[in-house]
């Protein structure tokens, strides 16, 4: 084939795929149009929160071409009550990394991407290696709180054959 590697990033509230997409784990009811596996944790709030994604879709990853290969989703919430902070975080994924998350085709091949905060940093998956998540302190209740989920997909990863390249990792919502 012509050296290109379709991605398809299912983003599933963060299962990544090259068309990433996003879906939940439990708890609170999502619709996702992927899967993304996402966790609402109420470890010590007075309200309840609703969770919400749009997927992050990487498509066709095109190795020859000269710069990195970009998508973006969101992640959101809307707290009722009382809810001193709200922190969302996603996992490493397959890699085991949130520094150098990666896509597999199945068959051992890894295609490297990361995720990334609105502020432009690593979105952390609350390891002492990488703590920073989307944390928004006491959220006004009723208030729609959203977060650009910015993708990445380095350039020039030329030695991967053609094909579907995945990852879950898993978005978890904190609230104190």
């Amino acid at each position: 084939m012509s050296g290109r590697c379709s991605a398809r990033a299912a983003l599933a509230f963060a299962a990544v795929s090259a068309a990433l997409g996003l879906a939940p784990q439990s708890g609170r009811a999502m619709t996702p149009p992927r899967t993304l596996a996402a966790r609402l944790k109420p470890d010590a709030a007075f309200g309840s929160c609703t969770t919400t994604y749009t997927s992050v879709a990487f498509g066709a990853y095109d190795e020859a071409a000269p710069g990195a290969t970009t998508a973006a989703g969101s992640v959101g919430f809307t707290c009722t009550g009382f809810v001193f902070q709200m922190n969302v975080t996603i996992s490493a994924g397959s890699s085991n990394n949130a520094g150098q998350r990666t896509m597999t085709d199945g068959a051992g091949h890894a295609l490297l991407y990361n995720l990334y905060l609105p502020s432009g940093g690593v979105w952390g998956d609350g390891s002492a290696a990488f703590p920073n998540g989307y944390t928004v302190n006491f959220p006004a209740s009723g208030t729609p709180y959203a977060a650009t989920i910015s993708g990445s997909i380095p350039a020039k990863q030329t030695t991967l054959p053609a094909g579907s390249y995945n990852d879950a990792p898993v978005v978890t919502f904190s609230s104190i």
